[in-house]
């Protein structure tokens, strides 16, 4: 259920890049390679902590948003910087980087939402 974003994302950027530049799918590639394994691992850790009680799952949570901004903006930062493919492209990559972000956050805390409902069962 996480991957759907990410999937939704190569499949938007695969469309924008035939239609206009390459340059567009490689961000969208990007964005789900560093926004995908960090999602994942803290969700797991979240899925975890969850088990503690409420405070962990507020744990798990404060922990998630720290983890994925360190990873996403750091790794997008060193990516940026290192290319100079994208600075000619400008802020697509930070255009899908928060897009992937931010859509897999809802997707997560839709889920994460709904299992506390179901009494903290995120194995769905």
């Amino acid at each position: 259920m996480l991957g759907l974003p990410s999937a939704a994302a190569l499949l938007i950027g695969a469309a924008v890049g035939t239609v206009g530049e390459w340059g567009f799918f490689v961000d969208s590639a990007v964005a789900v390679a560093l926004v995908l394994p960090v999602t994942i691992a803290s969700h797991k850790l979240t899925a975890f902590w969850m088990r503690l009680g409420p405070f962990g799952t507020l744990l798990g949570v404060l922990v998630k948003v720290i983890l994925r901004t360190l990873v996403i903006v750091g790794g997008g930062l060193a990516i940026y910087l290192s290319s100079p493919e994208f600075k000619t492209r400008g802020v697509s990559l930070w255009v899908w980087l928060i897009g992937v972000y931010l859509s897999t956050l809802a997707v997560e805390l839709y889920w994460l939402v709904a299992s506390t409902r179901e009494g903290g069962n995120l194995t769905r």
